[in-house]
């Protein structure tokens, strides 16, 4: 399998917007992780040939997402080497600013029908750049040399759960640490300090999933909505401490789109393959934030699944 990145004048050209590091697009899922990108000048329609291309170039296996901070561009694939590289390019010409590869060998087990390459998207914090492997490297870079500044190999350091497809979790930043669903009895989810990588704290036994936690706010707590194996949990996003957890099993053992959350009403919006298919939860915390959230399911829609399209 091969991919080859696609730039064109719509992809780059818009504004900054508040976020992470002031990056247009700094993480899984843009600034806010709702995929969406606040900018102006875009073009209402396009050319019945499309959009004018830029520039276009090969990279490696993979289904790493791409991350934009001014002009450049980062994401992660597999080596003709069979290495995992993390690659920063000019984003006006595709050129490689810097490359920083390391031995990644599979883990048995792994379906290579559908490629061995990263399938985490990289995350920007400041001048540091946080990626995670397919099979579970972390690694903390300095995001204008590419220069290695500390690392964690997870599967082999907490023996979390394995996951066929590869270790697919994007890090997320929250204040001073890069919280990673890693999966497993004692440490399902672990925050490191994102200076030095020491570990601040690793809770809960759920087993682990192909998704990526998504911040939300409930009465003024912040709280990590994290799909796992066999349900969507929540934690305080500080301390990792469980406020909620919602059972959504699925005939694959594994919930991996990210929810969706309309934090006016508190509604958050979870989706899987059946049995468990769609809900939308509504949350509230009450009294005391030491009161973990209550929840009500407002919505089940088991008519709403996922079909795989020959």
């Amino acid at each position: 399998m091969r991919r080859a990145v696609l730039i064109v004048g719509a992809a780059i050209g818009f504004a900054g917007t508040p976020g992470r590091s002031d990056a247009q697009w700094p993480q899984f899922g843009g600034a806010r992780q709702d995929f969406k990108v606040e900018c102006k000048g875009l073009a209402e329609e396009w050319p019945d040939d499309g959009p004018k291309k830029l520039w276009s170039r090969e990279l490696g296996d993979g289904y790493s997402g791409i991350i934009v901070d001014g002009n450049v561009l980062f994401t992660m694939y597999r080596t003709k080497e069979d290495k995992e590289a993390v690659i920063a390019l000019d984003a006006a010409t595709g050129k490689t600013l810097w490359e920083y590869a390391y031995d990644c060998a599979i883990r048995e087990g792994h379906v290579k029908e559908f490629g061995t390459g990263p399938r985490a998207t990289p995350t920007l914090d400041g001048d540091r750049l946080y990626t995670t492997g397919v099979s579970g490297h972390l690694h903390c870079l300095d995001k204008k040399s590419g220069k290695a500044i500390w690392s964690h190999d997870l599967w082999k350091e907490y023996e979390g759960t394995f996951l066929n497809h590869g270790f697919s979790t994007s890090p997320f930043i929250f204040k001073d640490t890069v919280v990673l669903l890693v999966g497993g009895k004692g440490h399902a989810i672990v925050a490191f300090d994102k200076k030095d990588g020491k570990e601040i704290w690793k809770k809960h036994d759920f087993g682990n999933s192909y998704a990526t936690p998504k911040l939300i706010n409930v009465d003024g707590e912040d709280q990590l909505a994290c799909p796992m194996a066999a349900e969507v949990v929540g934690i305080c996003a500080a301390t990792g401490e469980l406020r909620w957890s919602v059972e959504q099993k699925n005939q694959w053992g594994q919930n991996i789109c990210q929810p969706t959350y309309d934090g006016k009403d508190h509604m958050l919006f979870i989706s899987s393959v059946e049995p468990a298919c769609s809900k939308a939860l509504k949350k509230k915390i009450v009294a005391t934030k030491k009161i973990p959230t209550t929840i009500s399911e407002i919505l089940g829609c088991p008519n709403a699944k996922f079909r795989k399209v020959a």
